[in-house]
């Protein structure tokens, strides 16, 4: 029953002892399960995505020019700067896709490559590509959560980083409340959910295909030790990935909106 979406242990052991052991046997109405859940069950009984005309609404109101943004992070055990703590994300790279209303795209990206603290280089570039203009799409909290961070760690920059949080469109939300495909299996991920609306992209031609990944190239890139040809090779997958992140909310937008 792992295609439902975060059922809990008792809805999961009421399920086995009405002898349910999959979706398709979950009967129409079945007490307990979630509005969500609900609608899980339809599109895979029926084998139809469910897509509520309101995720174009919300999508469409996004203001140009738009930017799709995404962070990696590492989070050292023992911290590795002024500042920080134990397992502290401290962000080292951003992908930025830059939409204007006639369709059009630019890319800008930021990759730490010094063993000093990243953040204020990565939060300095990526305030100059935003700008002061249009909403800036992202999959997840993640991104507010880290720019909430940055803003404690750098007051200096509080405004503009407070700026930046105000024009966030967490594009997750409105997927999650009126978007559903079979081949999510449950989940709202990127990961699953780019693949099964824009079947031509995914992650599979990615050496680095998620942020665990992505964190362990960057330490080993940063070793002293590591040869020039291995950290420039890391560096070109890391740049790959967080790219394709963005190129992804770019392309669930355009199928969504």
């Amino acid at each position: 029953m792992t295609d439902l979406y975060k059922a809990t242990r008792r809805l999961k052991d009421r399920l086995a002892a009405d002898g349910i052991m999959s979706i398709q046997d979950i009967p129409p109405g079945y007490d307990g399960l979630s509005e969500l859940n609900q609608r899980i069950r339809e599109a895979v009984v029926n084998g139809t995505p469910f897509v509520d005309p309101a995720v174009h609404e919300a999508l469409a109101k996004c203001k140009f020019p738009l930017f799709f943004l995404d962070f990696e992070t590492i989070n050292p055990a023992i911290p590795l700067y002024v500042g920080t703590r134990p397992y502290d994300q401290i962000p080292f790279q951003w992908s930025i896709h830059r939409m204007e209303r006639d369709g059009s795209l630019t890319h800008g990206e930021f990759l730490h490559e010094n063993l000093d603290d990243p953040r204020r280089p990565l939060l300095e570039s990526m305030l100059r590509t935003l700008g002061t203009d249009g909403d800036i799409l992202v999959y997840s909290p993640f991104e507010a959560t880290q720019l909430r961070a940055m803003r404690e760690a750098y007051p200096e920059f509080a405004q503009p980083i407070e700026d930046v949080i105000a024009r966030l469109v967490d594009m997750l939300p409105p997927i999650r409340e009126h978007v559903y495909h079979p081949e999510f299996h449950g989940s709202f991920s990127i990961k699953s959910v780019l693949p099964a609306l824009v079947p031509a992209m995914g992650y599979d031609d990615l050496k680095i295909t998620d942020g665990s990944s992505a964190t362990a190239a960057f330490v080993t890139m940063m070793k002293p030790e590591t040869p020039e040809s291995v950290g420039a090779a890391l560096r070109a997958e890391l740049l790959r990935y967080c790219r394709r992140d963005t190129e992804a909310m770019v392309e669930l937008w355009r199928r969504l909106r």
